[in-house]
């Protein structure tokens, strides 16, 4: 291990440690506990319906690549403090990315489900 991925684990356990909160991933009936950062997507998305327009909320969340056990896909699901966010692409950009080099972290976009 380098100096370098040395700093990334730091900051990964960090992240996690003092700035994550509890959430349930959801994926059909199966739901995992997981501890996940609130991130911003630097989208502005709007949805125009008949009648006029209504913003979508969207959030991102980062997660430990290792408490996941499988790819995030859309339509999975996140439940924070009672919310559903529903995990989804954005504009051409798939539903997750790694944040690192060495994936340790994943940020996964969501939208609120209504």
């Amino acid at each position: 291990m380098n100096i370098y991925d040395d700093i990334a684990s730091t900051i990964a356990k960090t992240l996690t440690d003092c700035v994550a909160i509890d959430v349930v991933y959801k994926r059909g009936a199966q739901t995992i506990p997981l501890k996940a950062s609130r991130a911003g997507t630097g989208w502005n998305v709007q949805q125009r319906e008949t009648g006029g327009g209504s913003e979508l909320s969207d959030r991102d969340y980062i997660i430990q690549s290792a408490d996941l056990p499988f790819t995030p896909i859309d339509k999975d699901k996140i439940i924070d403090n009672g919310q559903t966010w529903k995990v989804l692409g954005i504009g051409s950009e798939k539903c997750w990315r790694y944040c690192d080099p060495n994936q340790r972290l994943i940020r996964i976009h969501t939208k609120r489900d209504s």
